[in-house]
């Protein structure tokens, strides 16, 4: 500790050189001029971007995770919003409202719920080139960019009516900010800092990771070789964050984050939390979520799939404090403690899946890039050493062509969610005002599951909300004829449909019109559509032939 806290007095960030691998070689070192490394950095935005546009106008169906999530606010107003969501979700109360107000003005579609995430993500692109250029320049530098710019998952979630990309938006603009007073020496960027932190709070739960990660990094150096007018808004800033953490996330999400935990998150999140009672697995615990989920950049997966980039992430760290940029490499390790500790208390999980870390993005890029750039100095002969870079920045560039051809080629997550939105676009866009079809979902005799979510999602989404709901059985006309449509999934047991139907048949014949029916891998979804015609006017089929059959005799 010691040996940390004078490195920190004898540093001079402020006056600091931005980091340029100077082992790499003369050859490499001449083959580009500082405007060629800044142009090529563009040259990967560039790609960024595109691949992120190319999804997000391809108009994926929205997908489980997105439905459970936005059928919430499509049925509440703002302050329904603060009540615990349903369908096992838990999301930042500022990220939805922003998602209500834009369906409000643009209507409710793939295009208007995915606007304010792809938003973020582009504008996340540039704001990394313009934090990482802080401290990286030459390859070092195209190599963080490419590596931000082209990793699957942000672009994936670029493309999400989800928090995910707003979370890595929000963690590389903090970022930006703190640089920026470490630079600067000015107190201002830390007012800054301060008044940020209730909207980044409020925007994005994982915030307070790389808010507290910043707070650690802050202290020391505020302490030991701060001012008095520094220490007071450091502490300022804590008082800032505290407060509104208490806020938000304990009186606005605590009963929400309880209620779904207790459901379907808890078991979910299972493999993201520390595995307190085998304290002896620890390590591999930590290992394998390091290896396997938490920073999949560029690539990732099971297994140990993200072996390599997590290699690069800590030669990294290790080379970030070497070259006396030491308090980069603490904001890093205050963000990780801070993260294990929520995970120990199983308050937010610690991998699990890739888009629970993408607050991880920024800091994880910036270390890889410099790491795999010092992982290229032990490749021998010395001469290839230009080639192999090279060859790595060719891969880099094909990853958003193939995700683009993918998404063109393959535009939905999986078939069946395209097929759900085929049926529910057939169904609410050919309803006559003469022969209207009417909801069964919605009616006060008919009791759906939690799982009835994508049906009523998609409903809203091609009806905007102007949907005929089916009375309840004793408002019904009897003398009149209805047309319903019904939807469960075959692992609900279709407990709630038969029993309304047989109730409902003491005074109308109940009749399948038509069945359209989505095989997933999980479950089987069914559309019915039913014909309700009053038993007073109702004719059997056979009764009609014979009639029929009655007067061709006659004749």
């Amino acid at each position: 500790m010691s040996a940390v806290v004078e490195a920190l007095q004898s540093e001079k960030i402020e006056q600091s050189e931005p980091v340029l691998d100077q082992r790499l070689g003369s050859r490499l070192d001449t083959l580009l001029t500082d405007r060629g490394w800044k142009r090529a950095c563009f040259v990967f935005l560039f790609l960024g971007v595109v691949v992120r546009l190319v999804r997000y106008l391809l108009c994926f169906p929205l997908w489980n995770d997105e439905m459970a999530l936005v059928e919430n606010f499509l049925n509440r107003d703002w302050l329904g919003l603060l009540d615990p969501l349903n369908n096992g979700q838990v999301a930042p109360v500022l990220f939805m409202w922003t998602e209500l107000a834009i369906t409000k003005v643009a209507g409710v579609s793939e295009y208007s719920l995915r606007l304010f995430p792809v938003s973020c993500a582009i504008a996340g692109l540039f704001l990394f080139y313009h934090f990482a250029s802080q401290y990286l320049k030459g390859l070092p530098l195209l190599m963080a960019v490419a590596v931000f710019s082209v990793s699957y998952y942000p672009i994936r979630h670029s493309a999400e009516a989800k928090p995910y990309a707003v979370d890595n938006f929000i963690a590389v603009l903090l970022l930006v900010v703190v640089t920026r007073y470490w630079k600067s020496g000015q107190l201002k960027w830390l007012l800054i800092l301060t008044a940020m932190t209730p909207l980044a709070l409020g925007y994005s739960f994982p915030s307070v990771f790389i808010l507290g990660g910043i707070s650690l990094s802050l202290m020391m150096p505020a302490f030991f070789r701060g001012n008095s007018k520094e220490r007071i808004l450091f502490v300022m800033f804590n008082v800032c964050l505290l407060s509104t953490f208490l806020l938000i996330h304990l009186a606005s999400t605590k009963e929400s984050y309880q209620v779904q935990f207790d459901g379907i998150m808890g078991v979910y999140w299972a493999d993201g939390f520390v595995p307190l009672n085998r304290p002896w697995m620890i390590p591999v615990w930590f290992l394998k979520v390091c290896t396997s989920y938490c920073f999949e950049f560029p690539f990732g997966g099971d297994n140990g799939s993200a072996t390599l980039p997590f290699l690069g992430l800590v030669v990294g760290c290790v080379f970030f404090f070497k070259r006396r940029h030491s308090q980069i490499v603490m904001l890093g390790g205050g963000v990780l403690l801070l993260a294990l500790i929520a995970s120990a208390m199983q308050r937010y999980p610690f991998g699990g899946h890739a888009r629970l870390m993408q607050y991880t993005a920024p800091l994880a890029c910036l270390y890889i890039g410099l790491g795999f750039v010092e992982i290229l100095q032990i490749c021998r002969p010395i001469k290839l050493r230009k080639q192999y870079a090279i060859l790595s920045l060719g891969v880099l560039a094909t990853i958003p062509m193939v995700v683009s051809m993918r998404d063109i080629i393959k535009p939905y997550k999986r078939i069946h969610y395209q097929q759900h939105r085929e049926i529910a676009h057939r169904l609410w866009n050919t309803s006559k005002p003469e022969d209207p079809l009417y909801c069964l979902m919605e009616s006060p005799d008919y009791a759906p599951t939690w799982e009835h979510f994508p049906y009523r999602c998609s409903q809203i989404m091609e009806t905007q909300g102007d949907f005929l709901t089916l009375p309840a059985r004793e408002d019904l006309d009897p003398s009149a004829t209805y047309r319903a449509v019904v939807w469960y999934r075959i692992r609900d047991a279709k407990k709630s449909f038969p029993r309304w139907k047989k109730d409902l048949e003491q005074q109308f014949v109940v009749d399948e019109q038509e069945t359209l029916t989505i095989n997933a891998a999980e479950y089987t979804e069914t559309f019915v559509i039913l014909n309700l015609q009053p038993r007073s006017q109702y004719t059997p089929p056979e009764m009609t032939a014979s009639k029929m059959e009655q007067g061709r005799l006659t004749q």
